[in-house]
């Protein structure tokens, strides 16, 4: 236990015991002994006996999650959730998926194995299943917050709505109650009659494996999420989401493509919205149902402060007559940098805010949020022209942590116009700022890297801020297998 909460390094012997304790430990053949420290023969001995000492409450896990090295714990808990007794393994994970969901989804990704064509049963009687899978929600929906109102079969009390469950051999179905009716919170079901009220059912075969239901609703809850975040589709809560919607729909009513930057007028858009849409309740827009009503609120406001066109929220073209077709020739160089440096920002604190609004817990986690604030450090490279064939601009870019204390972000992003295939940072590079992870994020260094991301420039259609944005949530929840 002692080498585990220190990270895995071996221990002094003076801190194990006496000379009689120390070598009745060396004799038994597990340990060894080395310039004073003694360790164990094999890591997996190590890692064995810490799970085994977990199993047995000989360290409490809620004390190793207030110390913050679940980390270290990482492979003793995979030990123990895949061998050990189901009351221990539900108890220990209990905690961890209250207090670091971002943690156990890893772990439950990692020990408790998919279920597939398997035809082994259950052991669980039907209402034993039930209770075990209301039993894990109800662990998710206390760690998500205002996520579980999204995600979660919750009421508008953020309770967890009445479950019903079948068994079919080795089938296992289940939904979750929408009616008025007060029902108990377990509910078998009869697969011979249409039940109303339910949600869409489930199946899937979980065969008789420790922990399952711990996976089954975590997987629910999972396949939702990313649907949202695939589809950018969380409620929005970022002005700069809003005034791209906002765009992009003022420019699907006066039928402009989505490379369109200029301003367009008021009275065009009131014109159009009377000629076409005077009796339509909502527009689609990029794959999303905008109200009208949204709509129509937002160009009132605008005439209130006197504004009579609406204009693209980011940096637009300023080259009239580009010499070719490609998008990126509508763009001075001077202007592709504003644009980029402007959408970058935007993306940041649209970020920020996002991941403070809906992941309250899961933030702890997320790579971007935890290395902020933070310096992006990014090399722009113009286009260029090769033979008659033209590339399109690209940005090189990775994050360095700054203090924690420090009050925002710092943008770095530098113009070149040199050839360059140098994505790879500089080993000197990668080694400082692993001593900056190390220094401001020491607890999180176990589980943070340093990662360089090379790109084409895609920023030119309508949405290119809420496009990254989503793209950022999509790589960092990834990570933690929290989106497919």
């Amino acid at each position: 236990m002692i080498s585990t909460s220190s990270g895995n390094v071996p221990v002094k012997k003076t801190e194990i015991g006496d000379i009689v304790e120390v070598r009745s430990l060396l004799n038994s053949g597990l340990i060894i002994e080395e310039n004073g420290y003694i360790s164990f023969v094999l890591p997996i001995l190590n890692q064995w006996f810490a799970a085994k000492s977990l199993s047995e409450n000989m360290i409490n896990i809620n004390h190793i999650i207030e110390k913050g090295t679940l980390d270290y714990w990482k492979y003793p808990l995979i030990i123990l959730i895949t061998i050990f007794k189901e009351d221990t393994i539900d108890n220990i994970l209990r905690e961890i998926v209250e207090k670091v969901p971002g943690f156990a989804s890893v772990l439950i990704e990692e020990s408790i194995k998919k279920w597939g064509i398997h035809n082994d049963i259950t052991s669980l009687s039907t209402q034993e299943c039930g209770e075990k899978i209301r039993m894990t929600m109800s662990s998710w929906i206390k760690s998500l917050g205002i996520l579980a109102d999204i995600i979660a079969p919750v009421d508008m009390n953020r309770t967890i709505l009445p479950i019903g469950i079948m068994k079919d051999d080795e089938w296992l179905y289940i939904s979750w109650y929408r009616g008025r009716k007060k029902l108990p919170e377990i509910n078998i079901l009869d697969g011979n009659k249409i039940e109303y009220d339910w949600l869409s059912y489930k199946g899937a075969r979980p065969g008789d494996r420790s922990s399952w239901y711990w996976r089954w609703t975590f997987e629910e809850l999972r396949g939702k999420l990313t649907k949202i975040i695939k589809n950018k589709a969380l409620p929005i809560c970022t002005e700069i989401i809003y005034k791209e919607l906002m765009w992009s729909t003022s420019l699907k009513i006066v039928r402009k493509g989505s490379l369109y930057t200029k301003s367009i007028s008021i009275n065009e858009i009131k014109s159009r919205i009377e000629k076409e849409y005077q009796n339509i309740s909502d527009i689609n827009v990029n794959k999303k149902r905008v109200p009208m009503s949204l709509y129509k609120d937002y160009i009132a406001n605008l005439e209130i402060k006197g504004i009579n066109v609406v204009e693209c929220p980011i940096p637009g073209e300023d080259i009239e007559n580009p010499k070719d077709n490609w998008v990126w020739s509508a763009y001075s160089d001077e202007q592709l940098y504003i644009r980029t440096v402007k959408i970058y920002k935007e993306v940041i604190i649209g970020y920020k805010e996002i991941v403070e609004t809906f992941f309250p817990l899961l933030k702890n986690r997320l790579r971007k949020f935890v290395l902020y604030p933070f310096t992006l450090k990014g090399d722009l490279q113009a286009p260029k022209e090769t033979d008659g064939f033209s590339a399109g601009p690209g940005l090189n870019w990775h994050l360095e942590p700054l203090p924690s204390d420090y009050k925002d972000f710092i943008l770095d992003i530098q113009f070149t116009k040199e050839d360059s295939d140098d994505f790879h940072l500089d080993d000197n590079i990668i080694y400082e700022i692993g001593k900056k992870i190390k220094e401001y994020r020491r607890d999180d260094c176990m589980w943070l890297s340093v990662t360089r991301t090379g790109q084409v420039l895609d920023i030119f259609e309508d949405t290119p801020i809420t496009d990254i944005i989503y793209k950022w949530l999509e790589q960092d929840l990834k990570s933690i297998n929290w989106v497919d």
